[in-house]
């Protein structure tokens, strides 16, 4: 994706050079040899032909019709180059996302294996209570249908896991995931986000809308260049020749020629007037779109700030339900020892204390994706120091 962004930015760039070479005098050296042959009253006669010629012309470029063309051409390069680094931002936050989901699946395969440890040391207590009579055959089964949902649930986390590398290796372009990219560290703490600042004022580095900015003004010239057809058009033109029937004599005889040119378009059925109606018809459309991106923005980052606060508040009451659950478990698993406590309650706060495990764990790769959906919505944080044209002075 990447190379073929830039390959269309390379291909805007020698379009731009195109359009700015009509600012410049165009040169063209020619040169010629012809021979003819007629047959009269039985004779044939032969003649050779020598030319050379030198030809310069250059427009006047009274009415910026081609400072325009210049501009418009410069505008979407720039446009090319603000979505160049809009795809590197939306592929770094897939890939960062992508990461913190496969840490997430390990980290779950992890829990989930402890889990069962835990299940599998409680069916033994139980299996031994019940051969000392302490215990019923539903609580042996109870515990036993408890320890089956943890061997079933680890082929699909498994799966999970595979399938995350193999779309991460997609995105590094590879067939395999490699090796130094299989993360191995722990969820960072969650701190709080704090006061983030105002999104409208953030935006204005969001590359997407500094590319839609500078079509924009892109537009805006090519109105400009269509306005200035309807203009009178100058030019200056001159040669310079060289012809002789023989190569020897070719620089015998040299020709001179000088020519100003006034073109004023008369009549041409209202097309040049259709043409520039069309172009403030685009103009007024891409501008409309600018204005939707910029509020599709704004509803963006709020939304990413909803979801980050959202998942800190989640964060937080699920820490103190899993120290409640523990606490409970504790508590449950000790009055069942000592015979006044029903194993059902026991089972109960097991379950709890592990489905509050894998909430903290899912609740915490959510704050991740959050910051980073933050991120992407403000525009990232390497393309600060790049302004477009239209914000810099002349």
């Amino acid at each position: 994706s990447l190379v073929q962004a830039l390959a269309r930015l390379n291909a805007q760039k020698h379009l731009a050079n195109g359009r700015a070479a009509g600012l410049y005098p165009q040169v063209e050296l020619s040169g010629s040899r012809s021979k003819s042959e007629s047959l009269m009253f039985g004779r044939t006669f032969s003649q050779d032909q020598w030319n050379a010629s030198l030809a310069a012309s250059y427009e006047l470029d009274v009415f910026d019709r081609l400072g325009a063309g210049k501009k418009s051409a410069a505008y979407q390069v720039e446009a090319s180059t603000f979505d160049l680094d809009a795809l590197r931002i939306s592929l770094l936050a897939n890939f960062a996302d992508l990461w913190w989901q496969l840490l997430e699946a390990q980290r779950a395969v992890t829990l989930l294996n402890d889990q069962e440890q835990t299940s599998e040391s409680f069916l033994k207590v139980t299996e031994l209570r019940f051969q000392n009579g302490l215990a019923s055959a539903a609580d042996v089964l109870q515990q036993r249908q408890q320890l089956s949902t943890f061997q079933t649930a680890k082929p699909q986390l498994v799966a999970q896991v595979e399938l995350l590398e193999m779309q991460l290796a997609a995105l590094l372009g590879e067939v395999r995931f490699p090796e130094k990219f299989r993360p191995s560290s722990e969820f960072p703490s969650a701190n709080t986000s704090g006061h983030i600042g105002i999104p409208a004022d953030l935006l204005t580095k969001r590359p997407d809308l500094l590319a839609a900015r500078s079509r924009v003004a892109a537009l805006d010239q090519d109105v400009a260049a269509a306005m200035a057809e309807r203009l009178p058009s100058f030019r200056i033109s001159g040669n310079i020749g060289l012809g002789a029937l023989s190569f020897s004599e070719l620089l015998d005889q040299w020709l001179f020629g000088l020519t100003a040119s006034l073109a004023l378009p008369i009549i041409d059925g209202g097309r040049r007037r259709a043409e520039v109606r069309r172009r403030k018809a685009a103009l007024d459309e891409i501008l409309a779109n600018y204005r939707q991106r910029y509020i599709d923005a704004i509803l963006d980052v709020e939304r990413a700030l909803v979801t980050l606060r959202q998942n800190e508040e989640r964060n937080a009451a699920l820490k103190d339900e899993m120290t409640t659950a523990g606490l409970l478990l504790k508590e449950a698993r000790a009055r069942y020892l000592d015979g006044v406590g029903q194993y059902m309650l026991v089972v109960n706060a097991l379950q709890n204390l592990q489905r509050s495990q894998r909430d903290i764990l899912s609740v915490k790769r959510s704050l991740i994706s959050a910051r980073i959906s933050l991120w992407r919505s403000l525009g990232g944080d390497f393309v600060n120091t790049r302004r477009p044209l239209s914000m810099r002075s002349n």
